[in-house]
């Protein structure tokens, strides 16, 4: 390459300094704008996508935390921090917490029936029917407390009583399809697979493609040889 000395042409040297400084620019901006996309997507992929792949419930216990933390005597509180902990199946935790908003608030019905929930998740049947039973005397119209006693009594083997709670569930709620299912699984819990049968019928007539009625129907159908019990 030629060099721009004082005896060369000054116009075509003072052209070629001017391409060179414009393609430095050129070269120097390129440079610049990756090294700027590269740092947003670096930075992206370590902070930004960390927080969205993070898992939501986790987020849900942390601020139940911070709330229980700024009002320690708050029931309500304990009771959003206990149903995060149920959610993610750290039945212990949960049953702190609800323990303590039941000490808070022991005459809040709301607070009593998730107590009786965080009892049924740790298999303690008894006491969450110890709850439940003033529950649905209390308000008789009240589908979850009904439902809820239906599988605490079928928890702690009292068939008879579970079909009676959940017969008053499906009263309250008759197009719910998961409470004939429920029923199913408790009468052939119980042995008696012909009125399994026809409860599982009862929630496929209501939810067709009802997949888990699907199975159970496959199953008490294949425990008996020859096909004896049919369908609807």
């Amino acid at each position: 390459m030629q060099s721009c000395e004082i005896r060369s042409d000054p116009v075509r040297c003072s052209e070629r300094k001017t391409v060179s400084l414009g393609k430095a620019l050129i070269v120097f901006g390129l440079a610049l704008g990756m090294n700027i996309v590269i740092g947003f997507a670096i930075g992206y992929s370590f902070f930004w996508d960390k927080h969205q792949q993070q898992d939501p419930n986790q987020l849900r216990i942390g601020s139940a935390q911070r709330e229980v933390e700024a009002n320690t005597q708050d029931p309500q509180a304990h009771l959003k921090l206990g149903y995060a902990y149920l959610v993610g199946k750290e039945t212990e935790k949960a049953l702190k917490e609800y323990s303590e908003a039941y000490r808070l608030a022991p005459n809040d019905m709301q607070v009593s029936y998730n107590l009786a929930l965080g009892y049924i998740a740790d298999k303690q049947f008894a006491e969450a029917i110890k709850l439940l039973e003033p529950l649905t005397e209390k308000v008789p119209m009240d589908f979850s407390a009904h439902f809820s006693l239906g599988e605490a009594y079928s928890g702690k083997g009292e068939y008879d009583k579970a079909i009676s709670s959940l017969s008053k569930a499906a009263e309250i709620k008759p197009g719910d399809a998961y409470v004939f299912y429920t029923m199913a699984l408790v009468y052939k819990q119980a042995g008696e697979k012909e009125k399994a049968l026809a409860k599982v019928n009862e929630a496929l007539r209501l939810v067709p493609e009802y997949q888990q009625a699907l199975k159970l129907k496959s199953s008490i159908s294949g425990e008996n040889a020859g096909g004896k019990l049919s369908g609807p």
